[in-house]
């Protein structure tokens, strides 16, 4: 595998140089810092794509990110009308050998209807 040489836009530098500094001056550390491990994610995808030799296989990947992305939004969908409903009925049923506190958690995050298909909580799915 070899690495090609590609020169960042000097506008995403600006930006992530700005993103670093404003995460360490916020008012919510937590969340900002959250924040730019997302916004990394981004760079590195920015990286990878720049990596593609050739339009064919760039368009390869387009297509398989496309379909992922169609049965996520999929499964979504399911959650959104019929999942929670039965979801919240297995789990409310279940004996546990240990009180769990998340179990009241998981449960109210269900019953507050917000789709998070196959990730943990429901703000990580629009990004993909």
């Amino acid at each position: 595998m070899e690495i090609r040489k590609i020169a960042f836009p000097l506008p995403l530098v600006v930006f992530f140089i700005l993103a670093i500094f404003y995460t360490f001056y916020s008012i919510d550390y937590a969340v900002s810092r959250d924040f730019f491990f997302q916004l990394v994610s981004y760079g590195v995808i920015f990286f990878l794509i720049a990596q593609i030799p050739s339009a064919k296989e760039a368009q390869r990947i387009g297509i398989v990110i496309a379909i992922l992305g169609f049965l996520t939004s999929l499964y979504s969908l399911y959650q959104y009308f019929w999942g929670f409903h039965d979801l919240i009925g297995k789990i409310g049923e279940t004996e546990l050998f240990y009180p769990s506190p998340l179990k009241e958690e998981i449960i109210g995050r269900l019953e507050g209807g917000r789709v998070f298909s196959t990730f943990c909580c429901p703000a990580i799915l629009p990004p993909f």
